[in-house]
């Protein structure tokens, strides 16, 4: 994969929304994905998820997500195997992507399961070292590019919007090299891989 043109891999761009921010104390309460070749999408899933805790007040403020919402939907044991089966053999990426792998991994840790060791590019990362943006949170990207960011901190929103910003680098890159390899853009955003 390491040589291969960006229109020739995988990537599922993920986001959740948490009912805190640390994974050991707070709880997942949605996912999305959207999982493209190249530029090409070819799925996408969403879900709400019942944390199996009252959702707090500061969350709340942030997402919007009420307990309500979350009463008589799935707990994550019963949408993990769909969850996996949906990145499999895929490149991760997500705007700050250690927040949602952290809640993510300790989800899957709680039933016996770990997110599996696959490659990540967090647009967070191409973001600052691109020095392009007056801030480098998702919305003040999206403004500056001129992406629509409507339903911001809603998960699907925010995986729709940085699809649209990972495709800004990919289109950079191209511009400047011709191609986009996924080693480059990869390496650019720190190289990482799911632990």
């Amino acid at each position: 994969m390491e040589y291969q043109d960006i229109r020739d891999v995988t990537f599922a761009v993920i986001d959740t929304e948490t009912t805190g921010i640390f994974p050991r104390s707070s709880r997942v309460c949605e996912i999305a994905g959207v999982v493209s070749h190249g530029y090409e999408e070819i799925d996408s899933f969403s879900w709400l998820v019942n944390p199996e805790m009252p959702m707090p007040l500061t969350a709340f403020n942030v997402h919007g997500i009420s307990d309500e919402m979350l009463a008589d939907q799935p707990v994550f044991e019963d949408i993990a195997a769909q969850f996996l089966s949906r990145i499999e053999n895929t490149v991760i990426v997500g705007h700050n992507i250690n927040f949602d792998i952290n809640f993510l991994n300790m989800e899957l840790r709680r039933i016996g399961l770990r997110f599996p060791k696959l490659p990540y590019i967090d647009t967070l990362a191409l973001a600052r070292k691109s020095g392009l943006f007056s801030r480098n949170n998702l919305g003040t990207i999206a403004e500056e590019l001129h992406i629509n960011n409507t339903g911001w901190h809603r998960a699907m929103n925010d995986v729709r919007t940085t699809r649209q910003v990972l495709y800004f680098f990919f289109r950079k890159m191209e511009k400047e090299k011709g191609i986009c390899k996924f080693k480059e853009i990869h390496k650019l955003s720190g190289g990482k891989y799911v632990k």
